[in-house]
């Protein structure tokens, strides 16, 4: 779907979503009513639910005003629109001094419009014409990295001292896709609360990455995206330029000086137990795309209740072929690539935290993926990226019966 689509719809139906924030004893009534309206509804939202009420609750705070930006689209104008229903022009003001994509920026000067023909502005603080006080220079730069979510993305997020502040650069990458990106000279207190939103307001686990790496990451997006004919965001090349990125990329991945390759080379081998990496933060949330897994939800529902399997243990077997059918048409040529890398990137973050033995299976995989005459189904460690996404079966059940579904993420 279209951005700005999705922009259009949360907007038509934010006032159905911040009823359903503001009355959770009414839930399925105004749910209900929301999925009517042709609200923006997946797989996340009643996870997002929680922290979006905490967000509404502080959000005529100044202060708040971060955390509603950070908020996913539908629920970020479910608050805007509470924010002109309550009258409080200030509070989207803010917002609209921090915003910077150019979508949230129209829609808050819409509702700020709004306000001003009923008679309501915002107080307008003036800024000072002086150039800002220089700040001290800092060695070590805030550089920080996301695990992979359920949507495979992952956000980047590089903060490096400038003469007048902070360069702060936030990039949401799909494997070969920039999606999002902010750039902008901010305070250190700004950084320090845009880093707390990630982790309080959005839950999101943050790995501390140095400079280096940070740059090689994104360098590779950069390449990635070109490859695949995409388009980068404007105004990228020149942040990158700005924050001297090129200058610190290093010549080969940096998991090279942190992982030993001999003992990467006898892994190969040894792999039988690498499902069990999915137990890390790295990778807890690995799985196949969405349009994969409502692919295969569809096949798994279709066997269920096909006449033509004659019993169980047909059926059982029908489904292991299934989806590990589902995982062999995953991993395409550039999904190779693209997830190679990725594990390249978990086994230095891995090696990092001293997890030495799981950064070795990490750096093996990615090896065994790049061949193209390995069979991804055939590694329990891709296998693992499907059948996490099965509900175990009931007790009383068979070992062999299959379960009735899958569980999207």
């Amino acid at each position: 779907m279209n951005y700005l689509d999705e922009q259009d719809r949360a907007a038509r139906t934010a006032s159905i979503l911040l009823a359903i924030i503001e009355r959770p004893d009414q839930f399925n009534t105004l749910f209900a009513q929301y999925r009517e309206a042709d609200g923006l509804i997946d797989g996340d939202f009643l996870a997002l639910l929680p922290p979006a009420r905490e967000v509404w609750r502080r959000a005529q705070a100044p202060e708040t005003a971060p955390a509603i930006l950070a908020l996913p689209v539908a629920f970020r104008e479910a608050v805007f629109y509470g924010l002109g229903r309550d009258r409080n022009p200030e509070a989207l003001q803010h917002c609209l001094d921090l915003a910077a994509d150019r979508a949230v920026k129209k829609s808050l000067k819409r509702r700020l419009y709004e306000l001003r023909k009923l008679g309501f502005t915002a107080s307008v603080v003036k800024r000072s014409i002086l150039s800002p006080k220089p700040v001290a220079d800092e060695t070590s730069p805030s550089c920080f990295v996301t695990p992979i979510d359920a949507q495979n993305e992952r956000m980047l997020f590089i903060a490096i001292p400038a003469r007048t502040g902070m360069h702060a650069l936030t990039v949401v990458d799909a494997g070969d896709t920039i999606v999002d990106f902010r750039y902008e000279l901010a305070s250190r207190k700004i950084v320090r609360r845009h880093l707390d939103d990630l982790r309080r307001v959005r839950e999101l686990l943050l790995f501390e990455i140095d400079f280096a790496f940070a740059a090689y990451m994104l360098s590779r997006v950069r390449t990635l995206s070109h490859d695949a004919g995409r388009f980068l965001p404007a105004g990228l090349v020149r942040a990158i330029s700005e924050m001297k990125l090129a200058a610190n990329l290093p010549a080969r991945h940096p998991y090279h000086d942190l992982v030993d390759g001999q003992t990467v080379l006898d892994q190969l081998t040894r792999l039988d137990h690498s499902d069990l990496l999915h137990a890390e933060p790295e990778f807890v949330t690995w799985s196949l795309d969405h349009d994969a897994v409502l692919a295969l939800k569809l096949s798994v529902d279709e066997l269920n209740t096909s006449r033509l399997v004659v019993d169980d243990a047909q059926r059982g077997e029908q489904l292991r072929y299934r989806l590990q059918r589902a995982v062999d048409q995953f991993f395409t040529d550039r999904r190779r690539a693209i997830f190679a890398e990725r594990l390249r990137d978990a086994a230095w973050l891995l090696a990092k935290r001293n997890a030495t033995a799981q950064a070795h299976t990490a750096a093996a995989l990615a090896m065994r993926l790049e061949n193209p005459q390995v069979v991804p189904s055939s590694i329990p460690f891709f296998q693992q990226m499907v059948a996490k996404l099965l509900p175990p079966p009931p007790a009383e059940k068979e070992k062999d019966q299959p379960p009735s579904g899958l569980i999207l993420p």
